[in-house]
C-alpha cells in the first residue's frame, strides 16, 4: 500500500513541476560553477575554509559538475529528483511517526503543491539556493525522526543518532537552523506530556540545550547572521507582531481569493499588498488553529505533532524576518510567494493536513467527499499558478540557454582573443561560460553598461562583438 502512496507523490510531484525540467538556471543559479566556490581545488587566491555556510552545496557541485559537464538540463533534472526524494522521504517520516498514511500523503500532497511556499524554492531559476536549503533538510528531518524514535522506544542510541544528524545537517547547510524549532518544541511539548519528574525535565532540559548549542556552535562564525541579538531585534523592529504572524494567512489563505476580496471590498478596493484583507482572514484562521490545539484524537503522536507544527509556525515566522532583516519580505510590504515560505509551507501543510484528516476519520460520506474536493481544487489551483509563473520565466531562460549555446559556438577556435559586449540579463552563465568555454582566457564578457570601450584598448582582441537578444535570437554587432 506504501508503494502506492510513493508512486502518487512521485506523479504528482513531476506532474506540479514538470515546467522545471525544461528550465536552465538563471540569475545567480550559476554561483557554483564559479571556480572559488570549489570546496577542495578553488584557485590559491581564492578565500577556503571548512566552516562555511554552504558545505553541502559545494559538495554536491564537486559531483554534478564531472558527471554533468555542461548539459545543463541535467543539473534541473537533479533538483527535481532532489525534491522527489525529499517528499518520499517526508512521506515515510510522517507515516512512521504517525501511523496515518491519509494523514501522510495529504501532508506531503498539500507541501509539494504549496506555490507560496515552493516555488521561488523551485521554478525561478535559483539554483543555489536550492542547493543551499533543501537537500539538507533530509538529514534534518530523518534526525528528527530518531529524536522521535528516542522518545518512543527509550533506546539512548536512537538519541545520538539524531543529534549525528542534526549536527551534520546544520554543518553541511546553516539555513537548517530554521528547523531547530521543531526540535525545542517537540521535546518541551513531550516533557508536559508526562508526568512530571525532576529527572525527566532536566533530561529533556539538556536534550533541547545540546541541539541548541550545536546549532548555535556550527553557525556562529557565518558571515550572513543577524549582527544584531534576537531579543534586540524583536524589540528595535517595528510592527514584528504584525510582521510575524500574517505570515501565517498569506500561507494558509489562497493568494488569489485575497487578491478577490481585496478587489471588491464593500467600502473600496483595498490596495496592495493587501494587508487589511490578511488581518480580516486571519481572525477566522487563529481561531480555527487556537481552537483545534484543543481536540484529542486517539492518535496521541499525531495530535503531538499537529500542536508542534502550529507552535513551530510562528517561530519560523519570526526567524524569517530576523535572519534577514530589513530585507525581509513581509505581509506589511509584501504578499505572496516567496522562498522564505519554504520551511513555513512544511508545518503549515501538516497543520492543514490534521484538520482535513479529523473530517476524513469520521463515518460521515458527505466529509469524506468534502475533503476530496478540497484536496483536489487545492492541487488543481496551486498547479495552475505554478504553470502560470512558469510560463512567464520561460522566455528568460530561454535567453540563458540561447546565450550559452552562443558562446560555446564563439569559443571554438581558441587561438583567437574574443570579447563580447552585452547586457547584464545575458551575463548571467558567466560561471558556467568561463568554466567550461573558456578554459584558455581568450573569452572576455563585459557589461554594455560599462566602460567596456577603455577596457577593450588594453588588449589585443581579434574580435569585438556586441551583443543584444532581440526577437528571441541573439543578435550582433561585429565591431572588429
Amino acid at each position: 500500500m506504501n508503494k502506492i502512496y510513493i508512486l502518487l507523490v512521485i506523479i504528482a510531484s513531476l506532474l506540479v513541476w514538470r515546467p522545471v525540467l525544461g528550465q536552465v538556471p538563471m540569475g545567480e543559479g550559476y554561483y557554483y560553477f564559479d571556480r572559488c566556490q570549489d570546496k577542495y581545488v578553488a584557485p590559491s587566491d581564492c578565500p577556503t575554509t571548512i566552516w562555511q555556510y554552504d558545505n553541502l552545496a559545494r559538495m554536491s557541485f564537486q559531483i554534478m559538475i564531472p558527471l554533468f559537464k555542461d548539459n545543463i538540463h541535467l543539473y534541473m533534472f537533479t533538483q527535481v529528483g532532489i525534491m522527489i526524494i525529499f517528499y518520499i522521504v517526508l512521506f515515510l517520516i510522517l507515516l512512521k511517526i504517525t501511523g496515518n498514511k491519509f494523514f501522510s500523503f495529504t501532508a506531503v500532497l498539500l507541501f509539494l503543491t504549496n506555490h507560496t511556499g515552493s516555488f521561488s524554492m523551485m521554478a525561478i531559476g535559483n539554483y543555489q539556493r536550492f542547493v543551499q536549503r533543501v537537500p539538507n533538510l533530509i538529514i534534518i528531518f530523518l534526525s528528527f525522526y530518531y529524536l522521535h524514535k528516542y522518545f518512543d522506544k527509550k533506546i539512548i542510541r536512537d538519541l545520538f543518532i539524531s543529534i549525528l544528524l542534526f549536527t551534520a545537517g546544520v554543518y553541511l547547510a546553516h539555513h537548517s537552523l530554521f528547523m531547530l524549532p521543531l526540535f525545542v518544541i517537540y521535546v518541551v511539548l513531550k516533557t508536559f506530556k508526562n508526568k512530571f519528574s525532576l529527572k525527566f525535565i532536566l533530561k529533556n532540559s539538556l536534550i533541547v540545550l545540546a541541539f541548541i548549542f550545536i546549532a548555535l556552535q556550527l553557525t556562529k562564525t557565518d558571515h550572513l547572521a543577524p549582527k544584531v541579538g534576537m531579543s534586540t531585534y524583536a524589540m528595535q523592529t517595528q510592527d514584528v507582531v504584525g510582521k510575524t504572524f500574517l505570515q501565517i494567512p498569506n500561507l494558509l489563505v489562497p493568494t488569489e481569493l485575497v487578491r478577490y476580496t481585496a478587489k471588491y471590498w464593500p467600502v473600496a478596493p483595498v490596495p496592495y499588498p493587501f494587508t487589511f484583507i490578511l488581518q480580516v482572514f486571519s481572525i477566522p484562521v487563529f481561531i480555527i488553529l487556537f481552537l483545534s490545539l484543543f481536540i484529542k484524537t486517539k492518535n496521541k503522536d499525531l495530535n503531538l505533532l499537529f500542536k508542534t507544527a502550529i507552535l513551530v509556525l510562528p517561530i519560523v515566522s519570526f526567524l524569517n524576518l530576523y535572519a534577514y532583516g530589513d530585507g525581509a519580505p513581509h505581509p506589511l510590504r509584501d504578499f505572496g510567494e516567496d522562498r522564505i515560505y519554504f520551511i513555513s509551507s512544511i508545518f503549515s501543510s501538516i497543520v492543514l493536513a490534521y484538520l482535513l484528516n479529523l473530517f476524513w476519520d469520521s463515518k460521515n460520506k458527505l466529509f469524506k467527499f468534502i475533503v476530496v474536493i478540497i484536496l483536489v481544487s487545492s492541487v488543481s489551483y496551486n498547479g495552475y499558478l505554478i504553470k502560470r509563473d512558469a510560463i512567464k520565466l520561460s522566455e528568460t531562460s530561454r535567453k540563458m540557454e540561447n546565450f550559452i549555446k552562443y558562446i560555446k559556438i564563439k569559443t571554438v577556435d581558441k587561438n583567437n582573443k574574443v570579447a563580447i559586449i552585452g547586457p547584464s540579463h545575458l551575463l548571467w552563465p558567466i560561471y558556467f561560460v568561463d568554466h567550461f568555454y573558456n578554459t584558455k582566457n581568450n573569452l572576455t564578457l563585459m557589461l554594455d553598461s560599462s566602460d567596456w570601450i577603455k577596457e577593450i584598448a588594453k588588449k589585443n582582441y581579434n574580435k569585438i562583438v556586441i551583443m543584444d537578444y532581440k526577437n528571441d535570437m541573439i543578435t550582433e554587432n561585429i565591431v572588429k
